[in-house]
């Protein structure tokens, strides 16, 4: 006679859901698995849409290897992302044909938003100083994932970026430094959104121009299901959701100003957009080496907001989307799901069409037309003959 199985006890936890050999530990969606499952999970999520973005890229006979450019923001998802590829190199490394061209190589860069002025030139490579705390925190990542090339780039070399409408945007005094002549465009904008908006449109303009100058074929970045979800709420908001397919789905981005030979559009990919943002947390405690010692989290959002005027619209989604995710993830994941399904409108590749001189996607010229005409902008407040879009417009002007 079979014995029976024992019951399952809070000392004796079920087997993992997937390897049926080590215990239950940790919380998977549905199922409860062990860690290691848990770690493979999430690191088969990212590396399925870096084969997805290699068939892009790269024919089916053809052998080469490929550049990309990973942002790094030292947050949890960008950490986790450069862990990841760090991790999935080094299986590819070891697996690649003596012969062979390695499938791809990684460049990784923070953008530096640190306003406070230092000396012109730091080691490394790097555009920014010793004495910039990103220098010395970029040095600890280097530490971690000696095999990656790191670099810094400051946000002053933004000015740098012809294609931006720079006189649409505030004036400033082109005798200050770089930094304080930044930071002066920052003082001259209206609102906290403005601030975080113009902020997050730099970044990815700076982030393209470096991709381009270093011969990169794709973009990178960590954003997780819940950050895209948040994005695509913040964009509709900002009066920028006709820009909405071209920031949040995975594929070419248009480059303006592209001159004779240059590429006309970047591939952009997010290998997290399938990962909630709770889940890279829980991988991130279970990472070996520990990563905690080099992340920058930023401070939980709490329910509690006496005031929302330092409150931005980016503020206002994480805090909404912290909740949801918690409670609802099939919400968050349909957001983003939704979103892939909409046509990117406007342009094709860099091609036809207007484009935004600052965010770089299409405008929607009948639609900004109708916006302004509702909320009464008259031509005069307008600025005339712009090139910005209806969103870019608000946030600079209020």
């Amino acid at each position: 006679m079979a014995k029976p199985e024992p019951t399952p006890t809070s000392d004796s936890p079920r087997p993992c859901a997937r390897c049926k050999t080590n215990p239950a530990t940790v919380k998977l969606r549905t199922e409860s698995t062990c860690p290691t499952c848990f770690q493979s999970f999430t690191h088969n999520k990212a590396v399925k849409r870096l084969g997805l973005l290699r068939k892009e890229l790269v024919g089916p006979r053809e052998k080469r290897t490929c550049r990309y450019l990973a942002g790094l923001s030292f947050g949890p998802s960008s950490t986790a992302l450069v862990q990841i590829l760090d991790e999935n190199l080094k299986y590819v490394r070891a697996r690649a044909n003596p012969n062979s061209p390695v499938a791809y190589e990684l460049i990784v860069a923070h953008v530096d938003t640190d306003l406070r002025p230092h000396p012109a030139k730091g080691s490394n490579g790097d555009a920014q100083t010793n004495g910039s705390p990103a220098t010395a925190l970029l040095q600890r990542y280097r530490e971690k994932f000696p095999e990656i090339d790191f670099r810094l780039i400051p946000l002053s070399s933004a000015f740098y970026i012809s294609s931006i409408d720079w006189p649409s945007l505030p004036s400033t005094d082109p005798t200050l430094d770089p930094q304080s002549r930044m930071q002066s465009l920052f003082d001259a904008l209206p609102s906290v959104t403005s601030k975080a908006d113009i902020l997050r449109l730099f970044l990815r303009r700076i982030l393209l121009s470096f991709a381009v100058e270093n011969s990169c074929e794709a973009l990178l970045l960590g954003c997780t299901t819940t950050a895209l979800a948040e994005l695509t709420l913040a964009e509709v908001a900002k009066g920028r959701g006709f820009s909405v397919p071209w920031q949040i789905n995975d594929g070419p981005f248009p480059l303006l100003g592209s001159e004779q030979g240059a590429p006309r559009s970047m591939q952009v990919y997010y290998p997290l957009r399938d990962v909630f943002r709770n889940e890279i947390h829980t991988y991130l405690r279970f990472a070996d080496p520990s990563l905690s010692d080099i992340i920058v989290s930023n401070p939980p959002a709490s329910a509690d907001v006496v005031s929302h005027k330092d409150l931005s619209i980016e503020e206002a989604m994480v805090r909404y989307f912290e909740s949801v995710e918690e409670g609802y993830p099939a919400v968050v994941a349909n957001v983003v799901r939704t979103t892939g399904r909409l046509a990117r409108a406007g342009m094709s590749g860099g091609g036809g069409g207007t484009a935004c001189r600052l965010c770089g996607v299409a405008v929607d010229e009948s639609g900004d037309a109708r916006w302004k005409g509702e909320i009464g902008v008259g031509p005069e407040e307008d600025g005339g003959d712009s090139k910005l879009c209806y969103g870019c417009e608000r946030s600079i002007r209020g």
